[in-house]
Order: structure tokens, then sequence, then C-alpha cells
């Protein structure tokens, strides 16, 4: 059941989401921040996330966030690095105080939902020990529903197809693992491994349907096959030449020496970029040059498109 819990204190952090089960690093510098960081620690409670989207701050939607629990932290009086874990969602009630990093507020604490699968809402329970198959097309007889249609709702079969699409990227071993998690777990691991936009990570954060997250998830790697230059257009790379580096996944997020949190994809070939200009601290991860697109002068983002 979702309840309210008051004031929690928030961060405001600007380009990042986080999901549940996602490991987040930090580095905070801010006296304030750190303080909030530190009485979260002390007292053993949650810390509040709350991304800022682009357009999402000055309209009247609902704002959502994610809870963190600390589970390791250093401090030398000037720098604190957090390493943290995604927890339970919540939505903002009100927010009181807010400035450009920190924010006290009123949140509601989400519970996740799945729908009743369609197999037992309409078959009659005498039947809910037949073999699948037969179960789909006493269905589909009973409800006018096609038998093809029953069997694409089905939400361990989506989940199923969702883990065979990420097999490019993960070994058959890791992927049952995630899937025997449950369906909820495994939208949430599927969500943080499949290299995505901001606002995008951001609408599976806001969702609570679990039906609807996988199926969101499906429709998006049905239309997902290069990564592209945001500014220009120019292929990057195909998406299998994503490489997975480490235990977090495909897309996994770093802390680099300025203390900016960046989510970096690895990627075995690119294409179309060349050195250009002075490294910046905001965005370089290693000692030379920033990597810019062609003809491009903005930093390489990413766009995932369909036939490009």
């Amino acid at each position: 059941m979702s309840f309210f819990t008051p004031s929690p204190s928030l961060f405001l952090l600007l380009n990042s989401c986080f999901l549940t089960g996602q490991m987040v690093p930090m580095q905070i510098h801010n006296t304030i921040s750190r303080s909030i960081v530190q009485r979260a620690i002390d007292s053993r409670s949650y810390l509040g996330l709350l991304p800022v989207i682009p357009g999402e701050q000055n309209t009247n939607k609902d704002r959502y966030g994610i809870l963190l629990q600390v589970n390791k932290y250093v401090s030398d009086g000037l720098t604190m690095k957090v390493h943290a874990v995604g927890r339970q969602r919540f939505r903002v009630i009100s927010v009181e105080n807010e400035t450009s990093s920190t924010a006290a507020a009123r949140v509601e604490v989400l519970s996740e939902t799945t729908r009743i699968p369609l197999l037992q809402a309409i078959c009659p329970s005498n039947t809910w020990n037949m073999p699948e198959e037969k179960k789909a097309a006493l269905c589909s007889e009973l409800s006018n529903i096609p038998y093809f249609a029953v069997d694409n709702v089905n939400l361990d079969k989506q989940c199923q197809r969702l883990g065979y699409w990420m097999k490019m990227w993960f070994s058959s071993e890791k992927i049952q693992g995630a899937l025997d998690l449950g369906p909820i777990s495994f939208s949430y691991w599927a969500a943080r491994n499949i290299p995505m936009t901001l606002a995008t990570k951001y609408e599976h954060l806001a969702e609570d349907e679990t039906n609807l997250r996988i199926a969101n998830l499906l429709n998006l790697i049905d239309q997902m096959t290069d990564l592209v230059c945001r500014g220009c257009g120019m292929l990057i790379c195909s998406v299998r030449d994503i490489v997975n580096m480490n235990s977090e996944g495909t897309s996994s997020h770093f802390v680099n020496s300025a203390g900016y949190i960046h989510e970096m994809v690895t990627v075995s070939v690119a294409q179309n970029f060349v050195p250009r200009d002075q490294p910046c601290a905001k965005f370089s991860w290693f000692p030379g040059y920033v990597i810019l697109p062609y003809f491009v002068y903005c930093f390489i983002s990413f766009d995932l498109r369909s036939g490009q």
C-alpha cells in the first residue's frame, strides 16, 4: 500500500534518472548536501532523489523520484563519496525550500501493481491447471479475443521476449536469473540496462503498472537499431555494438573527477566522430580531448531511431 512520509530531504539531480535496484554513485561537494546525506546515514533513513527533467518542472504534472539507501560512504570533510542503491519510488505531494540542489518535500511512497492475468480473469477456476495453450484457446473462445492477442498479452511471455532480445548483451544465465526474480524486478532490470533517453527512463520510473512498463519496453526495442548523434543524426554505431563492461550492465553511471554523474554506454566500434577543442571537466572522463561528431559543435549524446 502507498503511504505518506512528511518532509524528507531530497536531492534535485540534473540530467540523471535512476530506477529501483540501480546502483547510484555520488560525489558531493556542497556543504548542505553533505549534511543532508550525513543526517540520513546517522538516522539510518532513506534519501530522496528527484530527477529534474527538462520541460517537466514548469508544468502541472506530478513529479516522481526514487528513495536511496546509502550502502557505503567516505568523507574527508570537503568531499563526500557515496554509493547508494535505488529502493522505492515516490510521488511528490508538495515541495518546500527548493534550491538548485536540494529541497524538502511531502511525498507518497508508491506501490507496484500488476494486472490479473487475462487467462485467470476469463477462464473458470477449474481450468487454471490446464496447459497454457489450452487455456489460451478457451479464453479466446469465451471472449472472442483472437488467440494471438491472448498470447501477446501474457506477461511472462512478454518478459521472456524482452529477455531474449537482450541476449546480445547478457548470458542466458544472467537473463534467467533476472526473470526468476519476477516481472516487477525484471521490468526494472531491463529498463536499467536498455539505453534510452532521460525522458524515456523517467516515464518508466513514473509508471506504477508492471504490465505497461514491460509493454513500453517491448515497443521501445522494436524501434531500436542504431545509436546516432542527436545533434546531426549521423550514425555512431549499431545497438549490437554495445558492450557490457561490468556487473551493472550495459548502461552504467560513473562520477568523474569534477563530481558530475554521467551515464555511459560502452561500444566496441564507433564512427563519425573526431577529437576537437579542449577537454572540459564537466564532460571529460579521461585526460585528453572531448569526443565530438563531425561538423557539430556539441557533446555526443545518443538518440535511438529505427531505420537510421
